[in-house]
């Protein structure tokens, strides 16, 4: 019981930490170097609320770049998978190519036609 409680205070104050002001942070560090209530805290290595704040807002910059930098990485990786597939399927004269974007226009006008028809 006592790991899963360490765990459970570990997650929130990364919780805290990622997600709240640093006035919070600070506010909750307090609390949690209090001896008697028996629980430790990640927060409690900062000294000061400048520290916090600046150890917090490297850590906020780092997150939104990973962040953004997996975000740009998953894009390229399907666009070049993309138009990978679609230079294969032309390069071995496939008429199965679903990547094909003249067939994608037709089938649109085709979809297109056929309900104003159907109207």
């Amino acid at each position: 019981m006592n790991f899963l409680k360490k765990i459970w205070t570990a997650m929130r104050d990364v919780y805290f930490f990622v997600f709240r002001y640093s006035s919070e942070c600070q506010l909750r560090a307090q609390e949690k170097k209090n001896v008697f209530k028996g629980e430790e805290s990640y927060l409690k290595r900062f000294n000061s609320y400048a520290d916090l704040k600046k150890y917090q807002k490297r850590t906020k910059i780092f997150l939104v770049g990973i962040f953004a930098l997996s975000i740009v990485s998953v894009i390229i990786f399907l666009a070049v998978i993309i138009f990978l597939v679609q230079y294969l399927y032309s390069m071995f004269d496939s008429q199965n190519n679903f990547f094909d974007w003249g067939k994608m226009k037709e089938s649109i006008r085709m979809k297109n036609s056929a309900q104003e028809i159907g109207k």
